[in-house]
């Protein structure tokens, strides 16, 4: 936690390994400062997927609505039609917690259709429904309820999401 650490884990934010960039993003995530926020947003575009997640769970602990342009730039990108499902879920949460109410606007034109990501996402209806109760919004809220209406089949995908945080 000393300032040499800091810098050191720093340095290594850039590292040519994927697992050491990872490991010096999670060792910072405990500190705050304007050049760890920077190298957490210039993780989001790193080539490992696993570091871009680590930059957005950082995002998601810190919860920087500066940070949601950013963040829903990259929700829109075709860069996105490239990532397997457990990096969608950790951008969608990420962009549920650090807007809260403010990120309801474009989940709710996600699960209504009316906006498209990129790329081929099975679960994607899940996912959405996820985030939307990640957001712990009335807004999220209501709009779940919407969509329910609107796609009556998200009502068992709602279910199923709802019984699995249960479960843990």
């Amino acid at each position: 936690k000393a300032p040499q650490a800091i810098g050191a884990c720093m340095a290594r934010v850039r590292d040519p390994e994927p697992r050491v960039r990872e490991a010096a993003l999670r060792a910072l995530r405990p500190h705050q400062s304007p050049g760890i926020k920077q190298a957490v947003l210039d993780s989001l575009g790193d080539a490992a997927p696993r570091v871009r997640q680590e930059a957005l769970r950082y995002l998601a602990i810190y919860r920087d609505p500066t940070q949601l342009n950013v963040m829903e730039a990259h929700l829109l990108s075709a860069e996105l039609g490239r990532v397997e499902e457990p990096e969608l879920r950790a951008w969608l949460l990420a962009f549920a917690m650090v807007g809260r109410g403010q990120a309801v606007p474009l989940l709710r034109k996600l699960i209504l259709k009316e906006v498209t990501l990129a790329g081929d996402h099975p679960n994607l209806d899940g996912l959405l429904i996820t985030a939307l109760k990640r957001t712990q919004s009335d807004g999220g809220k209501r709009v779940l309820t919407e969509a329910i209406r609107a796609r009556p089949e998200l009502e068992a995908i709602s279910q199923s999401v709802s019984q699995q945080s249960k479960e843990g």
